[in-house]
């Protein structure tokens, strides 16, 4: 389930650089949320590869 959150939380953040850079007025607030977003969705991506990572060794794999 942690790879569907961070996977979607990524694409959000993504989504949101997007609408924030290809503006004529490129808005730094937005851009620093999606950075923001962006974080959240590495943090899960983390949590996702640290539970692998014990599976592994559980299991000597």
């Amino acid at each position: 389930m942690t790879t569907k959150i961070a996977i979607k939380t990524q694409l959000e953040a993504m989504t949101m650089m997007k609408e924030a850079l290809y503006k004529t007025k490129i808005s730094s607030t937005a851009f620093k949320a999606a950075n923001k977003k962006m974080d959240e969705g590495v943090k899960y991506e983390g949590q996702f590869v640290d539970g692998i990572d014990k599976y592994r060794k559980k299991y000597g794999i």
